[in-house]
């Protein structure tokens, strides 16, 4: 996400670094780009923070 968009936010891929939803925005010839990234789920229930997060998004 960071190398994409220029950004420098705080991602990984193991528990507790994403817990919220995160954005970057650039450009690609004439397109705006939106890059989301959401916490990781382990369940379809939402008893984490995390998955409470994601899931609301998609709705």
């Amino acid at each position: 996400m960071n190398s994409l968009s220029g950004s420098h936010l705080k991602v990984g891929n193991f528990p507790g670094v994403t817990v919220e939803k995160s954005e970057a925005k650039f450009n690609y010839k004439n397109y705006e780009i939106k890059i989301i990234d959401l916490p990781g789920t382990y369940s379809i229930n939402d008893y984490s923070l995390e998955e409470r997060i994601t899931k609301e998004f998609y709705r």
